[in-house]
Parts: C-alpha cells; structure tokens; sequence
C-alpha cells in the first residue's frame, strides 16, 4: 500500500504521525493543484512542513536525490526541505 492510499484511509493521521517525529512533509499548494483534496485535509491538520508548487517538489526531490550520505545528513540536520540546496 503505498502513502496516498495510507492518507485517504486515515485522513492524514499518518502523515501528521511523521511530521510529528520530525520528518519532512510536504504537500503541493493549491494554485499549482488540479484537484487540491488530499493536501487540502494534510493542510486542515497542519500535517506539512512545507507547501510548494508541484514543479518545486519535483525539484527539491532530485536535488535530494543526488546529494551524498553525510550531505544528506547536514541537509536533515538543518531541515532545509522547501529551501535553497
């Protein structure tokens, strides 16, 4: 089961869950949304850290993606998600 299924079962208690041991989360904002339901509840539950557009996500992603074991370390550690790389 992947998370969306996850979310649309609990209605984002889980993804409130992860935010609340400090992770991450990041939901695509309503201008760059097509249907804005799911990050609508996640946003109602304040369960994001982060609300960007869609194409920002993607990006943030790969950039993450590439970066090395201790750079992903220093990235965590300075909760940079939804800045500058």
């Amino acid at each position: 089961m992947d998370i969306l299924n996850v979310f649309i079962v609990d209605d984002g208690q889980g993804m409130l869950g992860i935010k609340e041991l400090d992770s991450s989360t990041i939901i695509k904002d309503k201008n760059s949304s097509l249907s804005w339901g799911i990050p609508s509840r996640a946003h109602d539950i304040s369960a994001h850290t982060n609300q960007d557009p869609l194409t920002d996500i993607a990006r943030q992603l790969l950039d993450y993606a590439f970066l090395s074991r201790a750079e992903m370390q220093q990235f965590l550690t300075k909760d940079c998600i939804g800045g500058t790389l």
